[in-house]
Parts: C-alpha cells; sequence; structure tokens
C-alpha cells in the first residue's frame, strides 16, 4: 500500500502504478521497493499519460493494448 494511504494523506491514480510497481519489482528481486512520492513515475500530474510518454514504452502500441488486439506473451 502507498505510504500516503496509510499516512491518510491526499492522493491520486499514482498510488496504483505505485502499488504495481511494487508488486514486479518484488516479484523480480525479492527485496521490497521503498520510494517517496515525488519520487514515482506517474507523478507529475498524477495519471497514465505522463507514463505512457516515458522513454521505457517508446514503440509501444498503447492503441492496439487498448483494443485488446495485442498477444500474452509466452
Amino acid at each position: 500500500m502507498a505510504p500516503e494511504i496509510i499516512l491518510q494523506d491526499p492522493y491520486d491514480a499514482c498510488v496504483d502504478w505505485w502499488a504495481l510497481g511494487v508488486m514486479v519489482f518484488t516479484m523480480l528481486t525479492g527485496m521490497l521497493l521503498e520510494k517517496y512520492p515525488q519520487d514515482r513515475l506517474g507523478y507529475k500530474g498524477g495519471d497514465y499519460p505522463w507514463i505512457r510518454g516515458h522513454a521505457f514504452f517508446h514503440g509501444f502500441d498503447w492503441n492496439r493494448l487498448e483494443a485488446l488486439e495485442l498477444d500474452r506473451p509466452p
């Protein structure tokens, strides 16, 4: 759970991205990830448009994803 939820601070949709990232990081490394909210991907503006434009997702076809046209990974 994102720290701002536990602390009952104001939050937006970026807490969901944080939770997903923590779960993936934990599954891949076996360690817990702790970051301050202002350092998180998606914090600027608080929702997915900034995340979709991140260099990590360069070349990713979001339209095909939303249309459910992508094959799942093997």
